[in-house]
């Protein structure tokens, strides 16, 4: 098949891509972005405006772009072109260093789809996530912007506009999550400031006010190119956290930021009322919210925190703050990242896509194996397995390094000025190995009893330790061969694991599929059990064992088909995650929309009377509306197993 490239490529990555399209066809490049007909923008605008949702017609299907519009048109209709420029930039640097035939292969694995290059479209441009420390800000203001800067805040409302402006300039920037750990750390700061003249009622309303600007600014589409909302996250953070990691720092006023422990613990008390609220008045999707709660000797160590935060979730019923227990305080909830804070980077660093992080650090790139492809080659032949496994991720370690050689060019022409800035700095950036599939390529090897409900048997739990020991092993060696480290996470793959099923349909066949998986499996899980997979939720519970083998990058969902019926019933069950040993978890609602946006359960609207007209729920980590989920992933929300009261005993 002869393209007819819209660009001047490399000739042999040319050849390549035009024998990939003889070898697997039209369908299997359509899948990935790169069919010849995707690179005709006539033909994508006018599938564009022929489909329901614009995940159902870009290449970068995303639930949080939202938004039928000529903006998210024109920006959907560059993603095949920007994607082949950055294949093709990859291809260069994966030849001059390794040669042709590694190249090749990564192509090939891409392609085809052992492996799946998360925004593969932006990768030759920008890095992954990150998640900044606001205190460069609150001690410079907008340093960083190269006309107008603006000097550092010094009322709540301009440090409020300076996040915002940040968090547009960073998110534009890099193709992730832009993670605030200490926003309310400094946002309480500027709050007693502003408010110390004030009567009770005149600083609560305007506490409320400031939080309402800043909710509203986050969830508008200006803020990343006029498309989306930025993806954010922000930390709920307990007294062992926040004394650990401001033990040393100071307010602009030279006060000691520990000596505010008490006010600033309420602050985000505070926070977490006023969003269960508005959630009501306005449904919304950022910032995603994680909490980091000290888990020691059999009871969370700052028990008032933890029960504001269970509170929070049961009585409002929305569960938008996801609980992230850790043993001991190394490590902050935020996004886009899990992380121990230790000044270096090290290999018992949690990690997670969906939230987590320590201050300032982040992720490169992550590149997903697709293990139930190595387990459908493998044939019940273990040993074949992991040696595929082993050289997919040697392979695709071979890309980080060279994907962070042509990071490294821009960053020393100035073309990524975050990191000239020092908000971000590659030192401070893992490169990820992400997962996908390890429940059906588990079952494929006989390591799951369906007889009562999914759950891994000891072979199946001993199957997957092995694979993560190998891993480990060869992303252990990264750091003395290519001068990086490289970490393991259960991607969240919203899209990706759709894509992953309908390629491996292409390659093996739909009879094969469905003989070995069923005719029922049209994506691959992100949990250790896929939430549509019937089973008690205690297997999935005690499938949690599986996060210690990973080293972290995971998260526990648990959908509710029903709230607790008491405070105290949510509270003694958390504390059993907590006791089970589930390092990150969320429970999930299913929540109903009125034409208002108004938030609710059941089918009436109690603020204005108005029916429910659509559904909102966490898609893989984020509360979304379901009208703009990606077909699939709407038939998996309606599939999930939600679990009753009873169920939970």
């Amino acid at each position: 098949m002869k393209y007819n490239f819209p660009m001047t490529l490399d000739r042999q990555f040319k050849n390549k891509l035009e024998e990939l399209h003889d070898k697997y066809g039209t369908e299997m490049l359509t899948i990935e972005g790169l069919a010849p007909h995707q690179l005709d923008t006539c033909m994508f605008f006018k599938n564009f405006m022929r489909t329901a949702t614009v995940a159902d017609a870009s290449i970068d299907d995303n639930a949080n772009v939202s938004s039928k519009n000529i903006n998210t048109m024109i920006n959907e209709s560059t993603k095949s072109h920007t994607k082949l420029l950055s294949k093709n930039k990859i291809y260069i640097e994966m030849k001059e260093e390794f040669g042709k035939d590694v190249a090749d292969a990564y192509l090939e694995a891409c392609v085809s789809g052992a492996l799946y290059e998360h925004d593969s479209h932006s990768t030759s441009f920008m890095p992954y996530c990150f998640a900044y420390s606001i205190k460069p800000i609150v001690e410079k203001g907008l340093f960083f912007i190269g006309e107008m800067k603006a000097k550092a805040p010094k009322h709540w409302d301009t440090f409020n506009h300076h996040i915002l402006e940040f968090i547009s300039y960073a998110t534009n920037m890099q193709a992730g999550a832009v993670g605030l750990p200490d926003y309310f750390v400094y946002a309480y700061y500027f709050y007693i400031n502003d408010t110390k003249n004030m009567t009770k009622e005149e600083s609560e309303k305007y506490r409320d006010q400031k939080f309402q600007e800043f909710i509203f600014n986050l969830n508008q589409p200006y803020l990343k190119g006029g498309i989306q909302s930025a993806y954010t996250n922000v930390s709920i953070l307990d007294y062992a956290h926040i004394a650990k990691f401001f033990m040393e720092e100071k307010y602009p006023d030279g006060t000691d930021i520990v000596t505010h422990m008490d006010g600033i613990l309420d602050f985000q008390k505070d926070f977490m009322n006023y969003i269960g609220e508005l959630r009501k008045e306005k449904w919304h999707t950022f910032p995603v919210i994680s909490a980091t709660l000290l888990y020691e000797d059999g009871n969370y160590v700052d028990e008032e925190t933890f029960d504001n935060v269970v509170e929070h979730n049961w009585k409002f019923g929305f569960n938008d703050i996801n609980i992230m227990t850790v043993p001991e305080v190394t490590s902050v909830a935020s996004c886009c990242r899990m992380v121990n804070n230790t000044k270096e980077l090290n290999r018992d660093k949690i990690f997670n896509s969906i939230g987590g992080s320590e201050l300032n650090v982040g992720s490169t790139k992550v590149v997903t194996l697709n293990l139930v492809r190595m387990a459908l080659l493998s044939n019940g032949d273990k040993t074949k397995f992991l040696s595929l496994v082993k050289e997919h991720v040697e392979l695709l370690n071979k890309f980080h390094y060279c994907h962070r050689k042509a990071l490294q060019k821009l960053i020393d022409k100035g073309l990524l000025p975050l990191f000239t800035h020092k908000l971000m700095q590659m030192s401070d950036m893992f490169a990820t190995t992400g997962i996908n599939g390890v429940f059906e390529a588990t079952d494929l090897f006989g390591g799951i009893d369906k007889l009562n409900g999914a759950k891994y048997t000891e072979d199946g739990f001993n199957f997957v330790e092995s694979m993560f020991n190998l891993i480990e092993s060869v992303n252990n060696e990264t750091e003395s061969k290519y001068g990086f480290i490289a970490n393991v996470e259960q991607a969240p793959m919203e899209s990706g694991s759709v894509k992953l099923n309908k390629k491996d349909r292409l390659y093996f066949g739909n009879a094969l599929v469905n003989e070995k998986l069923g005719s029922d499996c049209y994506l691959y899980g992100n949990q250790w059990i896929p939430l549509k997979e019937p089973t008690s939720v205690f297997n999935r519970i005690k499938a949690s064992k599986l996060d210690e083998a990973c080293g972290g990058g995971v998260i526990l969902h648990i959908n509710l088909g029903e709230n607790f019926q008491t405070f105290e019933d949510a509270k003694q069950f958390t504390l059993g995650l907590a006791k089970a040993g589930v390092k990150y978890f969320s429970y999930i609602s299913l929540i109903d929309i009125c034409e208002n946006d108004h938030s609710f359960f059941g089918n009436t609207c109690p603020i204005c009377n108005g029916k429910s007209v659509s559904k909102g729920i966490k898609i893989v980590g984020y509360l979304v509306k379901q009208d703009s989920y990606k077909s699939e992933r709407k038939q998996e929300l309606g599939e999930r197993q939600r679990y009753t009261r009873d169920e939970m005993k």
